[in-house]
């Protein structure tokens, strides 16, 4: 990961956040200039793509997402109120996503207007897209984020400002979405005020580090701005900045910057829970880790004191550094979440891809990255998932199952280029809402471990008789696979089940 110093409030976008539709760029690196998107151009080629869904076709879990996704963004405008854009105005600009993304057309009261797209299939839609300008301009601007699974299409020349202070977030999928919607909860914003004053703090609150915005009367802002100099801790210089204007966010930079209040500070730790407390030296009761990798979460807890104390002895190897502010950019996908003795709980976010920074709530430090990798090792199953989950899976077949089927048949597939073990004791679940819920094991499994030398095996697994079903739905199938010894962890996939 590279340092870099934010210049702007928006200066948190990745290389990987936007690949805009015009003149857009191969996949992995930054996107074209966002002038208009030629996103309904004849050379404009999407995958080929199954019949079209229409609305009520597409699957009701893709259609909460949409849902979500319309909701967290227009939550950040809170002084505006959206409606639907009618479909005939927008037939031209999504003509060549609307068979591959479920999309929803929005317009505010003043003036913005937007297209959410959430993707209707597992790989990226728009891999290998070729962006050619042999057709007509579209009046949107069209980006994607994570991997494909959203897009966001900006009405080209209206009153757009803001969204792009949330492509960061939008990059980091499901959890930036449940982010903005936290934020939006708090009331504060991921989108600068244009009119009011408003506290700044730039911290790591959610899945990367951002700037929130608490707005303010312009009574407030002046109670705040002559209230007493708060102690702050070294390295926190500029995470908290008062601005009666946007303007002022400039002076972050500049020997202007005004003092931090101990009223900006309260109003700080009450809206934001911000805290430049440096890692506590407490003994830690409670350890866990979650993930993303491979386009899933994975959590584990670990389940003795000896790997906790480990733990806490290479954590407290981490050197603080004395500005926040130049932390390395990019997404920090590993969270450590440490509970004390008298339940304090601190939250450490890990860079792990080439780097070996630590973040917490608005102070960071760096870690030798041979003992970066050591706290991976002790969470043993996401270790796993991360070094070798896009290369092991299963799949099940695409056809609809039935509760009567007296087995599940699968492929494992092996992708490491050597043996790798499973075990075959399944476990079930049912998708019931948001959640997976775990089915009752009428037979039991003693967990025998096999080993694998080929790229592909069908096996099977007992289903009728086996497990309490729960009548139709989406159900997922979970066994246990070891690519090393000491390395487990799990391979799922989902399948149908209809009468």
């Amino acid at each position: 990961m590279e340092n870099k110093k934010y210049r702007v409030a928006a200066a948190l976008i990745t290389a990987a956040v936007l690949t805009a539709v015009s003149g857009c760029s191969s996949p992995g690196t930054s996107g074209g200039a966002q002038t208009e998107a030629e996103s309904t151009a004849a050379g404009n080629s999407l995958p080929e793509a199954e019949k079209h869904q229409e609305a009520d076709e597409v699957p009701e879990e893709k259609r909460k997402l949409l849902e979500t996704m319309t909701a967290a963004i227009e939550s950040q405008f809170p002084q505006e109120t959206f409606t639907d854009i009618p479909i005939d105005e927008t037939e031209e600009a999504v003509s060549k996503f609307k068979e591959s993304y479920a999309l929803s057309g929005r317009r505010s009261s003043l003036g913005k207007e937007y297209i959410a797209g959430v993707s209707l299939r597992d790989e990226n839609p728009l891999e290998g897209m070729n962006c050619r300008s042999d057709g007509k301009p579209s009046e949107y601007v069209t980006s994607q984020f994570a991997d494909g699974r959203f897009i966001l299409m900006e009405k080209a020349g209206g009153e757009g400002g803001g969204f792009s202070e949330l492509y960061d977030i939008l990059q980091t999928g499901e959890s930036g979405l449940s982010y903005m919607l936290d934020v939006a909860q708090r009331q504060n914003t991921l989108v600068m005020p244009e009119e009011t004053p408003f506290v700044r703090v730039y911290m790591v609150k959610g899945p990367v580090p951002a700037a929130e915005y608490i707005p303010l009367t312009q009574e407030e802002y002046t109670v705040i701005k002559e209230g007493k100099p708060a102690e702050m801790q070294d390295g926190t210089a500029g995470t908290l900045l008062l601005c009666e204007r946007k303007e002022d966010v400039q002076k972050l930079w500049t020997d202007s910057a005004p003092a931090v209040t101990e009223e900006t500070l309260r109003l700080a730790q009450e809206r934001c829970g911000y805290s430049a407390d440096a890692l506590s030296q407490e003994p830690v009761v409670k350890a866990s880790m979650t993930l993303r990798a491979h386009g899933e979460t994975r959590e584990e807890t670990l389940g003795n004191r000896e790997d906790i104390d480990r733990l806490q002895e290479i954590l407290q190897k981490i050197t603080p550094q004395t500005d926040f502010l130049s932390s390395p950019a990019g997404s920090y996908d590993g969270t450590i979440t440490l509970t004390g003795q008298d339940n304090t709980v601190q939250t450490l976010h890990i860079g792990l891809q080439g780097g070996a920074c630590v973040l917490g709530t608005s102070w960071f430090g760096m870690l030798p990255e041979d003992d970066a990798a050591e706290v991976l090792k002790l969470f043993s199953t996401i270790d796993g998932w991360n070094r070798y989950g896009g290369e092991i899976s299963i799949r099940i077949d695409d056809a609809a199952h039935t509760e009567e089927e007296q087995s599940i048949t699968f492929t494992l597939e092996n992708g490491t280029g050597g043996p790798i073990d499973y075990i075959l004791s399944p476990i079930f679940y049912k998708k019931e809402g948001d959640s997976w819920v775990m089915l009752e094991s009428i037979a039991g499994f003693c967990g025998v471990s096999d080993r694998m030398e080929e790229e592909e095996k069908e096996l099977s697994v007992p289903w009728k008789g086996a497990f309490e079903t729960r009548g139709e739905g989406l159900y997922k199938l979970e066994i246990q696979v070891a690519p090393e010894e000491g390395l487990r962890f799990a391979v799922s996939d989902t399948f149908v089940v209809k009468k």
